[in-house]
């Protein structure tokens, strides 16, 4: 097929397009109040609709971006991922979450 590179580099093109704009969407809708606990309880705190979840060991840890995933402790099938960018948080605080995967994830390990 004669065109299957252009076809191949416009689907490429699409499918990088609209991660990126979910991933900076996705950016831009977290500015909520959160509090976490060392043991991994996440109480995000929105006067609207306050909730409880659970860091989960499936949660990972970048030099620039957190993906936590959140289980919720009344139904262990729901679920949910949330992106941290390191520039969303202070340093601090971006390196406690960290800390608390990470001790997360050793915990599943062992």
């Amino acid at each position: 097929m004669p065109y299957q590179h252009v076809i191949q580099f416009l689907f490429a093109s699409i499918i990088l397009w609209f991660a990126f704009t979910s991933l900076l969407a996705c950016k831009k809708t977290l500015p909520r109040l959160i509090a976490v606990s060392v043991q991994g309880e996440w109480d995000d705190l929105e006067q609207d609709n306050p909730s409880q979840w659970r860091v989960s060991g499936k949660s990972r840890v970048t030099p620039w971006l957190l993906w936590v995933h959140l289980i919720s402790p009344i139904d262990a099938k729901t679920a949910q991922w949330v992106f941290v960018y390191k520039d969303q948080v202070s340093e601090a605080d971006y390196r406690r979450l960290c800390r608390i995967i990470l001790l997360l994830q050793q915990k599943k390990s062992q």
